[in-house]
């Protein structure tokens, strides 16, 4: 083989090197994972609509509960900012909630210890099912940006919120909350 078909082997097996070992360091970087907690919300129940609406606490605690709208919008509420809903679709949505913290609710109900995932259920059947880790920022939405979700016919009246979960876990008219060992 002549010295000019050994160099251009040689090269083409160096770029192939290279390549590979740049596609090989492309998944090893991810994007950094925006820090995501709860902020004091400046709401008042005074401005929040009547509601008939309820929702239960169920499953592995202490105590079932059963919390009305109205009792919901009178506890002092907290705020994610700027949470992105990353929609099954493709589309990405940025918004800013307000609501109670989920382990709030879990705790005054008594989850258990032993708990592992919670099922959220809304109004039309459709479930989903959570690990109990993803939840530390989760809430139960009742406002976003600044709207009261009573005030949207489809959304509301409260809604799952659950950053870093696709939009599917995001239950709208949310009515019960069941913790699962």
């Amino acid at each position: 083989m002549s010295i000019r078909k050994l160099r251009r082997k040689a090269i083409l097996l160096a770029a192939l090197a290279m390549l590979a070992a740049l596609a090989a360091s492309c998944g090893e970087q991810s994007p950094p994972t925006p820090t995501i907690a709860f902020t004091d919300a400046k709401v008042t129940a005074a401005d929040a609509p009547e509601m008939d609406w309820e929702l239960v606490v169920t499953g592995a605690v202490a105590e079932p509960m059963t919390f009305q709208y109205q009792d919901l919008v009178s506890r002092d509420l907290v705020g994610l900012d700027e949470i992105l809903e990353a929609c099954d679709c493709g589309d990405e949505v940025r918004n800013t909630w307000e609501g109670i913290a989920l382990t709030e609710l879990l705790a005054e109900a008594g989850a258990s210890e032993g708990a592992t995932a919670v099922i959220f259920r809304g109004a039309d059947g459709y479930w989903r099912k959570a690990a109990i880790e993803n939840l530390d920022v989760a809430m139960v939405g009742l406002r976003r940006d600044g709207i009261w979700l009573a005030e949207d016919e489809k959304e509301g009246p409260i809604r799952m919120v659950v950053p870093g979960q696709s939009a599917s876990y995001w239950m709208s008219q949310l009515v019960e909350v069941e913790v699962v060992e």
